[in-house]
């Protein structure tokens, strides 16, 4: 899994999409820190610049990174169901772009129960993207080969 996550991470630094496993689906991310590969990414969905995208910590330390101090009882909530399917939304510090936030005031975010997508983030040093791997409105792929194929091989 390290190659993988290597691989994954080298791709994401170069402003590309990967797809990868998570506890709930198949998500496609990239760096929430790159505005071009999150242009491509809302391109590729067909997504709408208004949606937001959530984004994948690989810790709780991390919530620093894209929100001012987090009161302890979120914090304390986030420890007790993260890793896991909980999404918390937050109100965005300065480093959260226009197309992560969708222009609202907050920014979705989530630990996942899955190594690959923490491992990516904690080897980057910063969340990663976590949106469904589908076009806007369909159903989410279920592996990777779909992933591949519907998206003709860009991610």
């Amino acid at each position: 899994m390290e190659d993988e996550i290597n691989q994954a991470v080298k791709i994401i630094e170069s402003g590309g999409i990967v797809c990868l496993p998570t506890d709930t689906q198949f998500g496609l991310s990239v760096d929430y820190k790159n505005d071009l590969a999150l242009q491509k990414l809302i391109n590729l969905k067909s997504r709408s610049e208004n949606a937001g995208i959530p984004l994948l910590l690989a810790n709780v330390d991390q919530l620093k990174l894209v929100t001012d101090t987090p009161p302890d009882d979120v914090i304390n909530l986030c420890k007790h169901f993260w890793p896991g399917a909980l999404t918390i939304v937050m109100p965005k510090n300065n480093s959260i772009s226009e197309f992560v936030s969708g222009g609202h005031s907050g920014v979705a975010l989530r630990i996942p129960n899955h190594d690959v997508p923490r491992g990516i983030a904690a080897r980057l040093g910063r969340p990663i993207t976590g949106t469904s791997a589908n076009f806007t409105g369909m159903t989410p792929v279920g592996n990777y080969d779909e992933a591949q194929n519907n998206f003709n091989g860009l991610v």
